[in-house]
């Protein structure tokens, strides 16, 4: 039950890729640019530079109290997307998007991932991807809604649209997610009394984990993530549109075929981190997703569009599957959250960044090539930091779940 409500939360993280419908409807109807509407995208991410770290303290905190936090926040967040569906002038869409930032971290990466990876053991990296797989899913289903509201009837209505179906999601979730197992005087699946002596926590606080340079390597390479990532997501439909001439139905087919192969893309990732670790993950998803960007640039056609489309969401996982499934392993679950948090913090700073970036590029050239040229150097970027993150860290004993499977709790000062 926890795993199907965790899932459910992260299919509100689909709306960052429906939000990418409304881009030509309303800079065509209220007479903005590019640029200037990316803003709107850029400020739901501001707040959430700040929230991230404290919804990873929060939920440190208060674990009691996480369904409570959910429906809150759903119900914040239905609010203010009705709000959007009534800006006019462009300063009204910033002031929303800034208070979406403040709730949209409460449905995203961290409060899923953090629910279910309490309650796994084994199998966490699986049930890890399964639950993000949820964003993916979401954005399949809020685009085709989105689409669908806009073209029948207005922009306005297909705001209406989504926050209508992404409160029904998470009330859902509300129902179904449950606090962490040890709060209920439960274990989670795969729990051994042997290795963990009876400790349910191993691993270090977050103020041990910032002394470390491997975390600050993931952190940067989270920044240059949240770029390429949130800036791929925002401007698929448009450019298929603007540099390839495509409808608005078959830019939002591929927006949704992108997003059912995330799902696939996620489950493999997830046993792909299983079987071989995280250095052979980063390598993978990276290399899929360079072929990706590169078939975009290079190649026109429907057909080469239709396999980039698939080949980009087979390899799109580090801001999803990768980045949780890593910091759960070398820094275990005593304060997962609130590390998470601090990383996904560099991720929201990206994010912010993107939509300017990407905005500023097509304002200039009229074209979004420019952009997925410099996300592929993000990209090698971020594969590069993310090894020699691990490498750091290896150095200084971590994991810490190989430190607990080999010496017991106490085996690492680092990780006891």
């Amino acid at each position: 039950m926890t795993l199907i409500g965790a899932f459910l939360i992260n299919t509100i993280g689909g709306m960052n890729g429906a939000i990418s419908m409304f881009y030509l409807p309303v800079t065509g109807d209220l007479g903005f640019s590019q640029a200037e509407f990316a803003g709107y995208v850029s400020f739901m991410g501001i707040a959430s530079i700040l929230v991230q770290p404290l919804l990873g303290r929060l939920l440190v905190r208060f674990r009691k109290y996480v369904r409570v936090i959910c429906l809150i926040a759903g119900i914040v967040g239905l609010l203010l997307f009705f709000l959007s569906a009534r800006c006019s002038r462009l300063h009204q869409f910033y002031i929303v998007g800034a208070l979406l930032s403040l709730f949209i971290p409460f449905f995203g990466i961290l409060l899923g991932v953090s629910v279910v990876s309490a309650w796994f053991e084994k199998y966490k990296s699986i049930a890890v991807s399964i639950v993000t797989m949820g964003t993916s899913i979401g954005t399949v289903i809020y685009s085709q809604i989105a689409n669908h509201f806009i073209r029948a009837h207005s922009w306005r209505i297909g705001f209406v649209s989504l926050g209508i179906s992404g409160f029904a999601a998470v009330f859902a979730a509300f129902l179904l997610i449950s606090p962490a197992p040890d709060v209920l005087g439960l274990h989670p699946y795969g729990w051994e009394p042997e290795i963990s002596k009876g400790s349910l926590l191993y691993g270090p606080t977050q103020k041990e984990a910032l002394k470390l340079k491997g975390l600050w390597l993931l952190c940067i390479s989270c920044l240059f993530c949240g770029i390429y990532v949130i800036g791929i997501q925002q401007s698929l439909a448009p450019m298929l549109q603007v540099d390839f001439g495509y409808s608005s139905e078959f830019a939002a087919l591929m927006l949704s075929l992108f997003s059912i192969l995330c799902c696939v893309g996620k489950l493999i990732m997830g046993v792909v981190y299983h079987r071989t670790g995280a250095r052979i993950s980063f390598i993978y998803a990276g290399v899929l997703l360079i072929i990706s960007m590169l078939m975009i640039l290079l190649l026109h056609s429907k057909t080469a569009v239709v396999v980039s489309m698939c080949v980009l969401g087979l390899g799109n996982m580090f801001g999803t599957v990768l980045i949780s499934a890593y910091i759960q392993e070398m820094f275990g679950n005593r304060e997962f959250s609130a590390i998470l948090g601090t990383a996904n913090l560099f991720f929201m700073l990206g994010s912010v960044a993107a939509p300017f970036l990407v905005g500023g590029i097509v304002d200039f050239s009229s074209s979004y090539r420019g952009a997925y040229a410099a996300f592929i150097i993000m990209i090698i970027l971020n594969v590069g930091l993310n090894l020699i993150s691990e490498k750091l860290l290896r150095k200084k004993g971590f994991p810490c779940t190989e430190t607990l499977k080999g010496n017991g709790i106490n085996g690492n000062a680092a990780c006891h």
